[in-house]
């Protein structure tokens, strides 16, 4: 196939005028086939980019798990070391109750005493309550009806009781050793005088 290098229209190979445009043509000369661009592809092989794990990441995980390891079994321990330890402190506490409780009724005691200061026959009667103590006494010699009242302090058998007026003046104290049936010591007067007593159930 040619084509009139005037017009381009197609000719047949042997023609010497145009069909179309009419020009007289030259001597055969195939024409050129027109070209079909065809793109080609710089490289049709597909890029493969191997994929390869990131070392510092792997080791960034593997130690954040020992790092999630050793807090776990650290608050295992202190948990377990909480849990002894308030058991430790409430058997403790449960015997220091028991304790205190059975201190409390030995305690819990009322005494009625008789003896003397010196050479004065008196009469007296106490209340142990815990450390408080709490009473009253007479001298034999004036009767009941000049009671004089006591409040003191005991603590490991030492009872110290002080005495007050009616008008709650302090008018002298007994401190000495409370045993199971007498209490013996030393009585000081309101003018510091002192003199030793002995009084029994």
């Amino acid at each position: 196939m040619r084509y009139c290098e005037f017009c381009g229209a197609p000719l047949d190979d042997d023609a010497l005028f145009c069909t179309n445009c009419g020009a007289r043509l030259s001597s055969f000369q195939p024409a050129p086939s027109p070209a079909t661009d065809i793109p080609v592809q710089a490289n049709s092989v597909p890029n493969i980019v191997p994929v390869i794990e990131n070392n510092e990441e792997f080791e960034d995980k593997k130690n954040n798990k020992i790092i999630r390891i050793i807090l776990l079994s650290f608050l295992t321990v202190v948990l377990a070391a909480g849990i002894v330890i308030a058991f430790l402190i409430t058997g403790n506490s449960n015997k220091n109750e028991s304790r205190d409780n059975d201190t409390e009724k030995v305690l819990h005691k009322m005494y009625k005493l008789h003896g003397s200061i010196s050479n004065y026959p008196i009469f007296m009667k106490l209340i142990i309550e815990g450390n408080l103590a709490t009473g009253s006494y007479y001298y034999e010699s004036q009767g009941p009806d000049k009671v004089l009242d006591l409040k003191g302090i005991y603590d490991n058998n030492i009872l110290e009781l002080f005495e007050t007026d009616e008008n709650d003046q302090q008018t002298g104290h007994f401190k000495g050793h409370l045993e199971e049936r007498h209490f013996i010591g030393t009585f000081f007067d309101a003018r510091g005088n002192s003199m030793n007593f002995r009084l029994e159930e």
